[in-house]
């Protein structure tokens, strides 16, 4: 026991899958304007991982990391899997939610107006109010209520002073930023 040696960096490519998931931000920031611009969001994000996980590849077998024996190899190519799986997991909620969002575009059009905005108002935005978009309407202004967003006095709606503002104002910076249209 008293030889046995710790070492507590991780292997080269764990090491290299950390960084490479980190990358995918910065890789869709490169990604959203030219010359490198890709179009349609939805693709940018998945080039994006797949410039991640060709870099992870690429750098850990030009470090030599592939050189020891199978079993570690397996499970060093297994963990680094694993870590940009997470990564491109973390990096889709909060693309998808600021690309097709529905709440978070709604909150973006309320946020957006200057003054306080009518239910009505607000619904033929988005293609009217029958009934059925109405009830999906009511349903996401009880939730951005409920979460502290929005606020509804009689039938104008209107961000909350803190939170709704600036949940509003970091979704349109980071729209702006990854040249987001929408």
């Amino acid at each position: 026991m008293e030889n046995q040696i710790i070492s507590f960096p991780p292997p080269i490519p764990i090491s290299i899958a950390i960084l490479a998931g980190i990358a995918i931000g910065p890789l869709l920031l490169l990604l959203s304007y030219k010359p490198f611009r890709i179009a349609g969001t939805g693709h940018r994000l998945l080039v994006a991982i797949a410039l991640s996980v060709t870099a992870w590849l690429a750098a850990s077998w030009l470090s030599g990391a592939f050189a020891v024996g199978f079993a570690e190899v397996l499970g060093n190519v297994i963990v680094g899997a694993l870590i940009l799986a997470g990564a491109s997991i973390v990096a889709f909620i909060p693309w998808s939610l600021l690309n097709w969002g529905f709440t978070l575009t709604l909150l973006l059009n309320i946020a957006n107006e200057a003054k306080p905005i009518t239910l009505e108002g607000w619904m033929d935005r988005f293609g009217g109010s029958d009934d059925g978009s109405q009830a999906l309407f009511n349903g996401r202004l009880r939730m951005l209520i409920s979460t502290g967003m929005a606020t509804a006095d009689g039938q104008q709606i209107k961000l909350t002073r803190y939170l709704g503002n600036f949940t509003g104002f970091v979704s349109t910076v980071a729209a702006i930023l990854f040249n987001i249209q929408g």
